[in-house]
């Protein structure tokens, strides 16, 4: 029996996290879909710089900690600050632009969300296999 409780734990794992992950997408490409149509940012600047100040100090050293090099990790922390960055700024776009304009209609907000759902578990499995 134990065999298939790992199973269902794994399972359930990757459910949880492709939906999760599936929503973050979701509101990251609703809120790049506000940016461009209306051209602003709902998040302040100097939250935006905080955040991607506290981004780039945690991800720098987490490279540095890994044995990269003096101005190596530096690049690496800002570029995975600035996209990290940019899709957290997008997601709080799609959550305000979702709270100010409501949801689309059912069909397309079930189709957007599988999509990105998928998106998700493809992500996680790419991710999983470059950790292993």
């Amino acid at each position: 029996m134990e065999p298939l409780e790992g199973l269902r734990r794994k399972l359930a794992a990757h459910i949880a996290l492709s939906v999760i992950l599936g929503l973050l997408i979701f509101l990251w490409w609703y809120g790049l879909y506000a940016i461009l149509l209306t051209f602003r940012l709902f998040m302040n600047p100097p939250y935006v710089l905080l955040v991607f100040s506290l981004l780039f100090i945690i991800f720098s050293v987490l490279i540095q900690h890994r044995n990269v090099e003096f101005p190596y990790y530096l690049m690496g922390g800002a570029l995975l600050s600035l996209l990290v960055t940019f899709v957290i700024v997008c997601a709080v776009n799609g959550v305000v632009w979702i709270l100010s304009n409501g949801l689309p209609d059912a069909d397309f907000l079930i189709t957007a969300i599988s999509i990105s759902m998928l998106a998700g578990f493809v992500s996680i499995k790419f991710v999983e296999g470059r950790m292993w």
